[in-house]
């Protein structure tokens, strides 16, 4: 059996950085902390509020991101203008 596996090396497997589990078929006492760990994560996540995001900033924010697309594709089509004419 390997070593047991560190506080960093659960965390990468719970937050599915780490793929390698052969270790936790072979070591109850990791595969305990990495249940913990689940759990925890799970619990956490459940304790947390969720927020809707208003309708009036999404489309603020929407209409910045469509306004810089358009302003982007107005400088590149002026350079192709440019290119092409001079």
């Amino acid at each position: 059996m390997n070593e047991h596996w560190n506080e960093e090396s659960v965390a990468r497997y719970v937050d599915g950085e780490e793929h390698d589990d052969r270790h936790l078929h072979e070591c109850p006492a990791c595969s305990n902390r990495v249940i913990a760990a689940m759990r925890m994560k799970r619990a956490v996540r459940d304790a947390m509020p969720r927020f809707e995001v208003p309708q009036s900033p999404r489309d603020r924010v929407a209409g910045r991101v469509h306004s810089r697309r358009a302003s982007w594709w107005m400088v590149a089509a002026a350079a192709v203008a440019v290119r092409i004419v001079g």
